[in-house]
């Protein structure tokens, strides 16, 4: 019975050993299948390993990334994109998405990495190209490329080709800096082949010390060669230019340059701060632009506005006209008139004028002012009438003035009326053809003469007075000055009198005794108020 029972015994333990040895088998034989290429490279924790210490949660790439990937046809290789704070990553070839028919790329995911990988197990000529991955979260977007070129070589005996770009970096007194470098250096099956890589700083090595740490950070079986290169508590004497070395067994090698500096404190802004400084400097600049415009144009606008008529408007010459502005005024005015505004346009500005007064014309001013003023109208360019309670009979109102300026506007289409006083209050009503006296101020070019009495400081008369010029200028015929001109007493002496039927002065006339003194004394009226 025991003997039986022992044999029982044996032949079941003999057939467990060969069910578990059988299980094993099958298991090595799916794992050869299937694969598991990051542990049969070494790679399977290469996004988990080296990463940056950051204490972040946003999206960003958590290691250096390669822009450019080198591999000999045939061979394994994996790319990837490590990072976090993503929802989904897509990879694209060429801009193609993933996934790709074989004549596209042999190219996987590898579900294992949260798709932070893609590889093949044997890479072929097609598979060369750019490979892009495409990190997103719910606001934001990250993109690397990846350049792939696969040599179709059974082993690579060239240069070190570099893979990874680095940028300047720019670190904090007694924080941490990290460089990286990497090339492809290929791997020749040699007992005495050795490839390395140094880091050097004004032309001396840098050795491992406490507070530089350098590592180097092979894959893909060795035939990419990388290095990090710490800096623990950088010091002032730490900054400046930084040189990593790659070289390979027959003394080929690339060199990386790379610039430490000193973190600047206005860096610490972050982009859209920055962004944000930018608008409110380009908002002021801007502003600040249009109020010198609008202050400009305020102070100098209309001596630019005169001097740019003068300069390119059209001259109104051989038109047929004997003079460029008639002006009309009344007695009581002739001391303005006689004594100030005439002399100056002449005399200063070179213009020629005809005067009218008409202080002895009474009556409807619809019926008298058309028959003196039609044709001496017609002989001038301008038609300039100096308003005041005395040529409207002292009915200073709207609607005395209305039937002036109506008056004056069926004589000439080109009128510039100066006031010596302030407007009455205008009746904004229409009468019976659609007309109102606000429509017919903007039908005329309005110029008010202010006395010294309205100015308090020196300087407040002279840009009343200098204002008050340029207004009747700017309304006035473009003028060349292509005549010399003239003081002011070879002008007294050159006025003729010439008294027209209808109290007509053509030109600048002297009809009494009253106006030859206005006029003999206008060289001292004009520089005392102009």
């Amino acid at each position: 019975m025991t003997s039986s029972s022992s044999k029982i015994s044996k032949s079941e333990s003999s057939t467990m050993k060969t069910v578990w040895l059988r299980s094993i088998v099958l298991s090595v034989t799916l794992i050869n299948l299937i694969g598991t290429p990051a542990a049969v490279n070494g790679d399977e924790d290469f996004c988990a390993m080296d990463t940056f210490q950051r204490n972040t949660t946003w999206l960003q790439f958590t290691k250096e990334l390669s822009s450019r990937e080198y591999v000999l046809a045939q061979k394994f290789k994996s790319l990837h994109c490590c990072a976090k704070g993503y929802r989904s990553i897509e990879w694209y070839k060429d801009g193609r998405p993933y996934p790709w028919p074989g004549e596209v790329s042999g190219f996987i995911l590898y579900p294992e990495s949260a798709n932070q990988t893609i590889y093949s197990k044997s890479v072929v000529e097609s598979d060369s190209g750019n490979y892009s991955c495409l990190v997103r979260n719910d606001t934001h977007e990250l993109r690397h490329t990846i350049n792939v070129t696969v040599m179709d070589a059974v082993g690579y005996t060239g240069t070190p080709l570099q893979m990874y770009e680095p940028q300047d970096l720019s670190v904090k007194l007694g924080d941490e800096a990290r460089l990286f470098c990497e090339a492809f250096v290929g791997r020749i099956e040699l007992p005495d082949a050795h490839n390395e890589v140094s880091w050097r700083t004004d032309n001396s090595t840098i050795i491992t010390s406490d507070r530089f740490q350098v590592t180097s950070k092979p894959r893909e079986d060795n035939e990419i060669l990388g290095s990090h290169l710490l800096i623990h508590g950088v010091k002032q004497e730490d900054f400046g230019q930084y040189s990593c070395h790659i070289s390979n067994t027959w003394f080929q090698s690339v060199e990386t340059t790379i610039w430490l500096r000193e973190y600047v404190p206005y860096q610490e802004e972050g982009p859209d701060k920055t962004a944000y400084k930018q608008i409110l400097l380009v908002f002021a600049i801007v502003i600040l632009s249009l109020i010198t415009l609008v202050v400009l144009y305020l102070r100098f606008g209309l001596q630019v506005r005169v001097v740019w008529k003068d300069s390119f408007c059209k001259q109104e010459t051989n038109d047929g006209k004997e003079c460029d502005v008639l002006v009309c005024y009344d007695d009581k005015d002739s001391d303005f008139v006689l004594g100030v505004l005439v002399p100056t346009l002449e005399t200063r500005y070179d213009y020629r004028c005809c005067t009218h007064h008409l202080g002895s014309i009474g009556g409807n001013f619809g019926t008298t002012w058309p028959a003196v003023l039609n044709g001496p109208a017609q002989r001038s360019r301008r038609l300039l009438a100096v308003l005041s309670p005395a040529l409207l009979h002292d009915n200073w109102t709207s609607v005395a003035l209305y039937q002036a300026l109506h008056t004056l506007l069926t004589i000439h289409s080109r009128i510039i009326c100066i006031t010596l006083q302030p407007l009455p209050k205008c009746d904004p009503a229409k009468n019976a053809q659609g007309e109102s006296l606000p429509a017919l101020l903007r039908a005329v070019h309005l110029v008010e003469w202010r006395s010294e009495g309205h100015c308090v400081g020196t300087g407040e008369r002279s840009r009343a007075r200098k204002r008050f010029w340029a207004s009747v200028r700017l309304h006035l015929p473009p003028h060349r000055r292509s005549r010399q001109a003239v003081s002011p007493k070879q002008e007294l002496n050159q006025m003729s009198v010439a008294t027209t039927g209808g109290g007509v002065n053509v030109c600048t006339t002297v009809g009494t005794s009253k106006r030859g003194t206005l006029l003999t004394n206008s060289h001292e009226s004009l520089e005392v108020l102009v």
